[in-house]
């Protein structure tokens, strides 16, 4: 079995957002250990042991405890390769969200996600192993309800 892993791309978004907070992302890269060439191979996988100690490292260096949300700032179009223009293509955003559903491996090997239409409602579910590497993760199935999509 594979170990989970995240796309090499995930991490300069980190870096930039650690540096909003006027903090050296050095030190956490380094203690993480994550090297330079892994920085410059644009096909790098991270591990996911690695990619969350880094983000826990980030989180203790800036004393934000939402420095996952504030993330989203940073995220540029091109930031997951393909994945990002195609989602930005899409003709809906659940024709977005079904492409994301589609092909999320890409980007992490750490958690699925489906799309679920109920009603008159969409779910985005994410679940994951109930163990990832050494760390436990969440079983539960957190659900994001989007609503119904209407065409403009």
């Amino acid at each position: 079995m594979r170990s989970a892993s995240t796309v090499g791309s995930w991490i300069p978004i980190v870096i930039n957002t650690i540096k909003s907070y006027s903090v050296d992302p050095e030190p956490l890269l380094h203690e993480a250990g994550i090297t330079e060439g892994i920085l410059l191979d644009i096909n790098a996988r991270i591990p996911y042991d690695t990619t969350q100690a880094l983000l826990d490292l980030a989180v203790k260096a800036t004393g934000d405890y939402s420095f996952g949300l504030i993330m989203r700032k940073h995220i540029e179009m091109n930031a997951f390769q393909t994945l990002g223009l195609a989602v930005s293509m899409s003709n809906s955003l659940i024709d977005a969200l079904h492409r994301i559903e589609r092909y999320y491996q890409v980007i992490s090997t750490a958690l699925s996600i489906e799309l679920r239409e109920y009603k008159d409602a969409y779910h985005l579910v994410y679940s994951s192993p109930s163990t990832i590497g050494d760390r436990p993760y969440v079983t539960s199935e957190p659900t994001a309800n989007l609503g119904r999509d209407k065409r403009i």
